[in-house]
């Protein structure tokens, strides 16, 4: 559809919690839409207009800081949801939705949610437990941000990233070293020292946009903020 830790963010795959009576509605009411890499679901302050369930492809959510610096708060892949905090208060959008990769996402209108409500209030029960799960992550990326030093916020995101939770074998990430700087809101250069750090102790490889872990057990402990 066209809208924190080590572990994939259970904040992002909000359906994997849903009911099978609201996939199939949401299903039901979905219009595909494909959107190419480099183009834009929808920009902060925007309008809630709709919401947005992946099909294929990745999706940035991106925000501008204080000082104009451009920080990546989550990649969507999938079965994940975005846009469903906009739609259920009527405000404006939050964060800016950037196609990383071609998108096929599955688009349903505003009023045609609210129509389903008004039919099946349970509907409006479960997207709002949905949006409550977002909103839980959201509090704990801050939490990280404030609280973790930059080696435990860039651990978490790139076993996110891979999708890596468990003892998963090694797996490469395309990512540069400045989009990675946007998703823990550092700099590049205090990024690269660490990764430097990690490719040195051979907890990772990594080449020009190209990063893979080789001691996945090093990673989740330093993740996890514990000694390595």
């Amino acid at each position: 559809m066209n809208e924190t830790d080590g572990s994939r963010p259970e904040g992002s795959t909000l359906l994997q919690h849903a009911s099978e009576a609201l996939e199939t509605l949401l299903q039901d009411l979905a219009k595909k839409r494909i959107f190419p890499s480099g183009s834009v679901v929808f920009r902060e302050g925007d309008p809630g207009d709709a919401l947005y369930l992946i099909e294929s492809g990745q999706i940035d959510i991106c925000v501008i800081s204080p000082d104009g610096r451009n920080l990546t708060l989550n990649t969507l892949g999938t079965g994940d949801v975005l846009g469903e905090i906009a739609l259920l208060d009527n405000g404006a959008r939050t964060a800016t939705a950037a196609v990383r990769s071609e998108a096929t996402l599955n688009v349903i209108a505003r009023s045609q949610l609210r129509s389903a409500i008004m039919r099946n209030p349970e509907v409006a029960l479960e997207i709002m437990k949905l949006a409550g799960k977002r909103l839980r992550w959201v509090s704990g990326l801050l939490e990280d941000r404030h609280f973790h030093p930059l080696s435990v916020r860039l651990a978490r995101r790139i076993l996110a990233l891979t999708g890596q939770s468990g003892d998963a074998a090694r797996k490469t990430l395309k990512i540069s070293q400045s989009e990675l700087a946007d998703h823990v809101g550092a700099t590049r250069v205090a990024v690269a020292n660490v990764i430097g750090e990690w490719r040195d102790a051979e907890i990772i490889s990594s080449s020009r946009g190209n990063l893979t872990i080789l001691d996945h057990l090093s990673m989740k402990k330093i993740a996890d903020g514990a000694e390595v």
